[in-house]
């Protein structure tokens, strides 16, 4: 999985996020009747998933050195496209939370868990978990 966020902030503690994230979730090989003279084998592609939206940052944005907790709540559009079956696309709603060590020179390292759900037909849901670790520069931080 890869991606690309920027981050402003509101106010001390209020952020906004825009993001855009892509994975491919490579082939899955099923076995059917194992052992059984009717066994044999099948393959099933994971297929590519993007996805982009908006994520409000609640907590600590300031930037004085040191670690920020803060909460996250994430909405979006998300598509799963794979060979030989239909293009889901639909809203993703997420909320989670995290912390970046902001370091005296404006780079900080950033770790996130966010749960997300992509509603399905017939009343079901499409759940994950996803973790973010990364660097990032703040502009403008220095400065202020």
């Amino acid at each position: 999985m890869y991606g690309l966020q920027a981050k402003v902030s509101l106010i001390n503690s209020l952020g906004l996020g825009l993001y855009y994230t892509s994975s491919s979730l490579g082939s899955v090989e099923r076995i059917f009747f194992e052992g059984e003279p009717e066994e044999y084998t099948d393959s099933l592609e994971g297929g590519d998933v993007t996805s982009y939206g908006l994520d409000a940052y609640f907590g600590t944005m300031s930037f004085v050195p040191g670690i920020k907790f803060y909460l996250v709540g994430s909405v979006g559009q998300w598509k799963w496209e794979r060979d030989y079956t239909e293009e889901v696309s639909e809203v993703v709603w997420g909320l989670g939370g995290g912390a970046e060590f902001l370091l005296p020179f404006g780079v900080g390292i950033e770790g996130r868990g966010t749960f997300r759900t992509v509603p399905t037909d017939g009343g079901g849901s499409l759940k994950s978990f996803v973790w973010f670790v990364g660097a990032n520069y703040h502009f403008g931080g220095l400065l202020k």
